[in-house]
């Protein structure tokens, strides 16, 4: 029933672009750490046909290290994705980009048990100070792209788990939190 509760994200991919994108085993290409969107594939979300949009893994160092990666995709100019938050309001503006984070514990911090939730958490306490801060939502994620939806291990069925959506900082960012047009910089390795 919870799993119902989630709203589900339909990627319709072939699976050598998924498996190459994800680096799993079966990848005829090698570990991809670019930030161009390789693979190609069509997302569906409440009957809406998002089709040829771009994807990749995302991340930095720990993009393969923890088995279930994280996701960026890229939507086509004029066909923004319309999202919804945890509780199916539509955001004020269309997204260009997609990132999913993996919900899982992120190396060993000694923080056991946060599976993603810091950084939703985070986000929305953010917010509610009135920090803007990238507004997240949870999904269900699958991958069509075999005619069989179970498959017999982890890696060639159409569930891929549970997913924190986190909202690109970018220029639909500024209008969504109602900031003038500016500079935007994000902060790597607490720099």
């Amino acid at each position: 029933e919870l799993l119902d509760s989630v709203p589900t994200y339909h990627l319709i991919t072939q699976r050598q672009d998924h498996v190459n994108a994800q680096y799993i085993p079966g990848a005829n290409q090698g570990r991809y750490t670019g930030s161009d969107y390789r693979w190609l594939g069509t997302l569906v979300y409440e009957g809406e046909v998002y089709d040829h949009v771009r994807y990749r893994a995302r991340g930095g160092v720990w993009r393969y290290a923890m088995g279930k990666n994280m996701w960026k995709f890229r939507f086509n100019g004029g066909h923004g994705f319309e999202a919804r938050d945890n509780y199916g309001r539509k955001y004020p503006e269309p997204w260009r980009r997609l990132n999913f984070s993996a919900l899982i514990q992120q190396g060993n911090f000694r923080h056991r048990g946060e599976q993603g939730l810091f950084e939703g958490v985070g986000f929305r306490l953010f917010n509610l100070a009135g920090v803007e801060g990238p507004h997240t939502h949870y999904v269900h994620f699958r991958i069509i792209e075999n005619a069989r939806e179970l498959g017999t291990t982890q890696y060639n069925g159409d569930f891929q788990g549970l997913y924190l959506v986190v909202e690109q900082p970018d220029g639909r960012f500024l209008k969504t939190h109602d900031l003038p047009e500016c500079n935007i910089f994000k902060m790597e390795n607490n720099t």
